[in-house]
């Protein structure tokens, strides 16, 4: 909105050119600065995946940018967290601003959060659905994270019976480190082979279905159980990401008027 922008500087070198990234970006409200987490994954050569395997090893490291003293400064990262699994790449990542100011990553077992204010990750367990297991074919039954009405949310594949399941929405609540999941609802199971990939606000999600055809976008409104189908322009094959933004009108120090 501003037309400014920002660019950072060089993150440092990374010890291994087998590497993966994800990235997490939000506001630390107790010291009025926009922060970036850029978190590193260091694999063996012989290993070109997220997921643990028998004889496989890999190392995190860790930085953040914090646009007040603009150098990357390297976050140390807990012994046992050195083997934190990622679900997906690209990983998905939510920042809540009322937490005040956590950033969850999503990761293959569990939840890696990350205080912006005290500079510490803490390990959260998902949601254990009681008439369903969590893996199929290893692969966990559920959908990316959520921001949900400010809360972090996931959506689960649940049984019913022996025949059937039904799709439910489920947040996350932290009370001085404990963390538990209250369910809020059910969507329509029509939704089960898609990708819910952003809740938009106004009871409104955003749902992406993959095939060999391309992509398709729907808006599901659960409060009314409506879905609006979204078409493609013809010839757009690939979807990388879906993101959600806020327009503001906040200027950083150090950002440059566009041309």
């Amino acid at each position: 909105m501003t037309r400014q922008f920002k660019i950072l500087p060089t993150p440092p070198k990374d010890p291994s050119r087998f590497c993966y990234f994800m990235l997490g970006f939000g506001y630390d409200a107790f010291c009025n600065d926009y922060k970036v987490v850029r978190i590193v994954l260091n694999t063996w050569p012989s290993c070109r995946c997220f997921l643990k395997i028998p004889d496989f090893e890999y190392s995190l490291h860790v930085w953040m940018y914090s646009a007040n003293e603009d150098p990357w400064k390297e976050i140390e990262v807990p012994k046992t967290l050195m083997c934190f699994n990622f679900y997906r790449s690209p990983v998905v990542s939510v920042f809540l601003r009322e937490s005040p100011g956590v950033l969850y990553f999503q990761g293959f077992y569990e939840l890696l959060a990350f205080d912006f204010h005290d500079e510490v990750f803490r390990v959260y367990p998902y949601h254990i659905p009681g008439k369903s297991p969590i893996y199929e074919q290893n692969e966990p039954r559920m959908s990316n994270l959520l921001n949900f009405e400010g809360s972090l949310a996931m959506i689960y594949d649940e049984s019913i019976d022996d025949a059937e399941s039904l799709y439910s929405l489920w947040t996350l609540d932290v009370d001085c480190g404990n963390a538990s999941w209250s369910k809020q609802f059910n969507l329509d199971n029509s939704l089960k082979n898609d990708c819910v990939a952003l809740y938009l606000g106004d009871g409104m999600f955003l749902v992406v279905k993959r095939n060999h055809h391309g992509f398709g976008i729907t808006y599901y409104y659960y409060n009314q159980k409506l879905a609006k189908k979204f078409l493609p322009k013809p010839g757009s094959r690939n979807l990388y990401e879906v993101v959600k933004y806020n327009e503001s009108l906040v200027s950083l120090k150090g950002v440059e008027q566009l041309k």
